[in-house]
């Protein structure tokens, strides 16, 4: 079980980690447990598991205050105390947006055709199930000037080929016009971490700016390049650093100066042992 003052995060996406571990290392407590407490395990599911859609698996583990586990992780905090005091600030605004456009947002870049011709129409949007922080979050920058719309998102989704079904509601906060996604983009893009959604933004805003040509069928061909670089080639990457790493028992540490190094995987406690105050990672049980 986790204890009290340990934030982890699953994912099999290189461009996911290195966001997190870009925020929750800031929150780290060093002080505490010095240079040990960011860790990064490699992690492969075995043929049977069915639990994901994914086998080969990154898992993080960040050791945090108790104070902020409480506050961030589960949700200590007011929607309407922390949108309205950002709605007074456009850079605490403008970062905690950025922070749900990197974890549950999407920078899409879509070149459509009609009647011939090419037309360029990105979108950005946060998906959440919250609609009270969606709407919260519409208001505050209605007050900045930029209006943002919420839709109903759609009962099915789609990851690579698969099909899966929503358990429950779930909304999309949107910008769709050129003129609201470059003025958002100006504000949030400083504060953003993801590096998949920094690029597409940047391809964005340059295009709207006019600092590229503004060629949809060129902006077509870069953004399946970028596409096929995070969906193919970092992926690849990613599964082969998760299986050597597992064949050597090794794992990732972050170090206070943000230094990544490889160390051997902690042997796991004793039952005697079971008090003690580290989480309890994917040891390895040899199921691949």
């Amino acid at each position: 079980m986790m204890p009290h003052d340990t934030i982890g995060l699953e994912t099999s996406r290189l461009d996911t980690l290195l966001a997190y571990l870009a925020i929750v290392t800031d929150f780290a407590n060093y002080e505490k447990y010095g240079i040990s407490t960011a860790k990064v395990y490699p992690y492969i599911r075995s043929a049977k598991d069915t639990r994901s859609l994914q086998r080969y698996k990154w898992h993080a583990y960040i050791y945090v205050r108790p104070e902020t586990y409480f506050r961030i992780l589960l949700g200590k905090w007011n929607i309407n105390t922390t949108i309205d005091s950002c709605s007074k600030d456009i850079k605490t605004l403008s970062a905690f947006t950025a922070g749900l456009i990197d974890s549950d947002g999407a920078i899409i870049i879509s070149v459509k055709s009609r009647r011939g011709k090419h037309y360029f129409e990105p979108e950005v949007e946060i998906v959440n199930a919250n609609r009270e922080l969606l709407e919260k979050l519409q208001k505050a920058w209605i007050t900045h000037g930029i209006e943002l719309k919420i839709h109903k998102h759609s009962k099915e989704g789609i990851t690579g080929k698969a099909t899966f079904r929503r358990l429950k509601p779930v909304w999309r906060l949107r910008a769709t016009s050129h003129h609201t996604i470059h003025k958002l983009l100006n504000n949030i893009l400083p504060y953003m971490t993801h590096t998949k959604r920094i690029a597409r933004a940047v391809i964005v805003k340059a295009y709207i700016e006019g600092k590229i040509q503004r060629n949809s069928q060129q902006i077509k061909k870069a953004h399946q390049q970028l596409k096929e670089y995070y969906e193919n080639t970092l992926k690849i990457i990613s599964i082969n650093l998760i299986k050597k790493l597992h064949q050597v028992d090794k794992i990732l540490s972050i170090q206070q100066d943000g230094t990544i190094k490889i160390i051997k995987r902690p042997e796991k406690p004793s039952r005697k042992h079971k008090s003690f105050s580290h989480p309890q990672p994917p040891y390895n049980t040899n199921n691949t």
